[in-house]
């Protein structure tokens, strides 16, 4: 009996110790990264102006509004110049309909990028409370 269980333990051991290549690929695709930093929102009315900075291998950002269940804008994406140490300035300016104000949840803008291979990355949401404006 102590046979068997050296027995399958040292296969056990050797199944777990085969290693395989890592597809390079996959990783380099996955380990695509954006960062936010100095966020500043600001409404007015049913507009809301968004500015940030943005740093990113890739030169754009996507952005999405939800309002509940409702999206108030599609998948939209910003174009990015280089700036200082890799940190690209931004500027949104969106609409929201008229009777936003009357519903409970607040408006949501989703900032984020994409890898290679068109995955969503790093998504960062930022609610926008319109009772307080």
């Amino acid at each position: 009996m102590k046979y068997i269980i050296l027995l399958l333990t040292a296969i056990m051991l050797i199944g777990c110790a085969e290693s395989q290549e890592p597809n390079t690929e996959t990783e380099t695709q996955e380990s695509a990264t954006v960062n936010f930093r100095n966020i500043d929102v600001q409404i007015e009315a049913n507009q809301i102006n968004l500015a940030g900075e943005a740093n990113t291998e890739e030169d754009e950002i996507f952005y999405t509004v939800d309002h509940g269940e409702q999206m108030i804008v599609e998948e939209t994406n910003i174009q990015l110049d280089e700036g200082t140490h890799g940190w690209s300035s931004f500027e949104l300016e969106i609409t929201l309909p008229e009777k936003s104000a009357d519903k409970i949840e607040a408006p949501i803008v989703t900032l984020y990028g994409k890898n290679k291979a068109g995955k969503v990355m790093n998504p960062n949401y930022i609610p926008v409370d319109l009772e307080n404006s």
